[in-house]
């Protein structure tokens, strides 16, 4: 009993302190910067122009994954070096996503983290690629 009565006497002492420390305000809220960045449409094929930057996206279909193709001056389509490594565009941030070990995955720079990244597939056993020795 006298443990409930200590907890209850150390929370009306820091909702006092929090009181007398901060105001009627309350603590200081954190920072929110919002940014107008144009959304990109998963559910459909398009091309994404804006300044020096070209993306196209390729909604996934019957045996295909989403594609996201990324050309940063408009030439050339820009490939990552690892998993989830990220790009800064006008659209936000994309993610690498890499070539899948099926169609059905997904495949190049899209605007959400890519999973596998997290969860890797195992490598089989060397027994299972030398099978007829």
């Amino acid at each position: 009993m006298k443990w409930v009565l200590m907890y209850v006497v150390l929370g009306i002492g820091v909702l006092l302190w929090s009181v007398s420390a901060f105001g009627e305000e309350g603590p200081p809220r954190p920072l929110v910067i919002k940014i107008n960045v144009e959304r990109i449409d998963l559910a459909t094929t398009q091309t994404y122009e804006k300044v020096q930057y070209v993306y196209m996206y390729v909604a996934p279909y019957i045996y295909t994954g989403p594609r996201g193709y990324l050309f940063p001056e408009g030439d050339f389509a820009y490939v990552g070096k690892s998993l989830n490594q990220t790009y800064s565009t006008p659209w936000g941030i994309m993610y690498w996503h890499g070539t899948p070990r099926t169609n059905m995955g997904p495949e190049g720079w899209l605007p959400y983290p890519n999973l596998r990244a997290a969860f890797p597939l195992p490598k089989l056993p060397p027994y299972i690629y030398h099978k007829n020795r």
